[in-house]
């Protein structure tokens, strides 16, 4: 009965907790995509925190149904698995851009 409860309490922080940096985390990609000067200071957004407390809140979650889509907030998250796409994108054309350079 009470294991129930802490469960609750735990999933429903992590995943509020989530919620709030994957908000953030959107909010600042668009904020750094309107910016006009590329010299313009924009905030940082928080990399890998809100997937990785998503995925402990729905893990936790007493709910299986939950429980099994644990792999969602990393996906939703701009800072998990969005990021990891973009930054292997951008290396990747940085690698071919440096190889036909030197020829």
């Amino acid at each position: 009965m009470y294991t129930d409860i802490i469960r609750w309490i735990i999933a429903l922080a992590a995943i509020l907790l989530s919620l709030a940096i994957a908000v953030s985390n959107w909010r600042i990609f668009f904020i750094q995509i309107k910016r006009k000067s590329p010299d313009a200071r924009a905030p940082s957004f928080i990399p890998f925190i809100g997937g990785v407390l998503g995925a402990i809140g729905a893990f936790v979650c007493p709910l299986k149904v939950v429980s099994f889509f644990f792999w969602v907030p990393a996906i939703l998250d701009f800072g998990s698995v969005p990021y990891l796409l973009i930054m292997g994108y951008v290396a990747i054309l940085s690698a071919i851009r440096n190889l036909f350079k030197k020829v």
